[in-house]
């Protein structure tokens, strides 16, 4: 009996595990997503291997690639944020 019920408090941890872990990757996927959407915009070049402040990461308009990658991170954010947020509903 008692080894049932230590079974079931180990699943149900592993599965509040899984949810807080589906929670944090989606709020590092709308956390990135929005810092390639907002360097692209404003025409900061992410794949530069310069200093951080440095001029030449700067472009003449918008890099369309970090918005590309800044869109997929958002649509992997939401996929994930709804995913668990389902897994919270349901209880596990």
């Amino acid at each position: 009996m008692q080894h049932a019920r230590l079974h079931s408090e180990r699943a149900m941890s592993v599965a509040q595990e899984n949810r807080a872990h589906t929670f944090q990757l989606a709020f590092t996927l709308a956390v990135a997503g929005l810092l390639f959407c907002a360097a692209g915009i404003a025409g900061y070049d992410l794949g530069k291997r310069a200093l951080l402040l440095a001029e030449d990461r700067w472009a003449d308009g918008v890099i369309w690639w970090e918005i590309y990658f800044g869109i997929g991170f958002t649509v992997g954010a939401v996929h994930f944020g709804k995913t668990a947020d389902r897994m919270a509903k349901r209880g596990k």
